[in-house]
C-alpha cells in the first residue's frame, strides 16, 4: 500500500540562480538518480508530502535546468516536451530581485500544453528590499500568456511555500472529473468503461513499447553511454536499472488490471496516476538519448 493518498506529478521551470538547487537541498531523496544530475541530464527531481484535511498528498517534483542549458547542448526541445506532457501543473519562477528571470520565461510557454494548469513565482521574497520586479511587469506576463495565478514565496525562509503547493495542486485538480461524479448513474457507467477501455490500451502500448527497448541492444547501448555521464557510472549499477525496469513493466501488468476492476472514477485516476509515474520512469532514459 502506498504511503500517500493522492499524488501529483508537478514541473519547476526557471533561469540559472532563480532558487532550484536550494528547492532540491531543501527536498532531497535519496531513492532518485537524478538528484545530482539537473547539469548532467537537465532534470532533477524530489518529493515533497504535505497533509491536507488528513489525506497525504505526494508532489513527485521534477526540476527542469535553464533554457540556456539546452540550447548549448543543441537539444531537441521535443524532449522538454514530452517531459512536460504529463505534468499536473508547472509552476514558472522568476527572481524578484531579477527582471530577466521573468522575461526569460517566455521562451518556455510555447512548450507547455494549453491544457496543463501554470501558476507563476516570484521567489526571495526575503530580499524584499532588492525587488526589481515590480507587480505591474508580473500582471503584464500573466495577460501575455494567459496565466490565471501567481504568488510570491522565499525558499530560503519557507515563507508560502506550503502555500504554493496548496495552490497547484488545488489548480491541478481536474474539474471535469468532479462533474462526471454528479452525473447520472447511467451516463456516468459509459464514460467508466470508455476510461476503461482508453488506459488498458494505453497500458498495453507503454508495456509493449518499453519491451521492445529493453530487448534492444541498440538502446541499452545508448543508455549504457548515457548512465557513464552520471554519479552512477558502475555497470553493475547498469545491470541493476535494467532488471528494475522489466519490475516495472511487471507492476504495469498489475495497475491495469485495477483499472479495469475500478468500480469508480476517482478510483481508476488513483491508478492512473501511478501508471504515469511508472511509464515516466521507463520513459526518460530511455528516451533521452534519441
Amino acid at each position: 500500500m502506498s504511503d500517500w493518498d493522492l499524488l501529483f506529478w508537478i514541473h519547476i521551470i526557471a533561469d540559472n540562480n532563480v532558487g532550484k538547487k536550494t528547492f532540491l537541498e531543501k527536498f532531497r531523496t535519496s531513492n532518485s538518480f537524478v538528484n545530482e544530475t539537473i547539469k548532467t541530464i537537465g532534470v532533477g527531481f524530489s518529493i515533497k508530502d504535505s497533509e491536507i484535511d488528513g489525506q497525504i498528498i505526494r508532489f513527485n517534483v521534477w526540476t527542469m535546468a535553464s533554457m540556456e542549458f539546452w540550447n548549448e547542448r543543441a537539444r531537441n526541445l521535443s524532449l522538454i516536451e514530452s517531459h512536460l506532457r504529463n505534468s499536473h501543473g508547472i509552476i514558472i519562477m522568476y527572481d524578484i530581485t531579477n527582471a530577466k528571470s521573468l522575461t526569460r520565461l517566455y521562451e518556455w510557454i510555447p512548450l507547455i500544453k494549453h491544457s496543463i494548469p501554470i501558476l507563476l513565482v516570484g521567489n526571495k521574497l526575503d530580499l524584499e528590499e532588492n525587488r526589481e520586479v515590480t507587480s505591474e511587469q508580473v500582471e503584464k506576463f500573466k495577460r501575455d500568456n494567459k496565466i490565471a495565478s501567481s504568488m510570491e514565496i522565499s525558499l530560503k525562509t519557507g515563507k508560502n511555500v506550503e502555500e504554493m503547493f496548496l495552490k497547484i495542486s488545488s489548480m491541478a485538480i481536474n474539474i471535469s472529473l468532479k462533474e462526471l461524479k454528479e452525473e447520472p448513474n447511467q451516463r456516468n457507467r459509459q464514460k467508466l468503461r470508455k476510461i476503461h477501455e482508453t488506459f488498458t490500451r494505453d497500458i498495453d502500448r507503454i508495456i509493449w513499447i518499453h519491451n521492445k527497448n529493453l530487448k534492444s541492444k541498440r538502446n541499452l547501448k545508448k543508455l549504457k553511454r548515457l548512465w557513464r555521464k552520471t554519479p552512477f557510472s558502475k555497470t553493475s549499477f547498469f545491470e541493476e536499472y535494467v532488471a528494475n525496469q522489466k519490475k516495472l513493466i511487471l507492476r504495469l501488468t498489475g495497475c491495469k488490471n485495477k483499472i479495469i476492476n475500478a468500480k469508480d472514477i476517482a478510483e481508476v485516476m488513483k491508478v492512473w496516476e501511478k501508471v504515469k509515474v511508472i511509464n515516466e520512469e521507463l520513459n526518460f532514459l530511455l528516451n533521452y538519448n534519441k
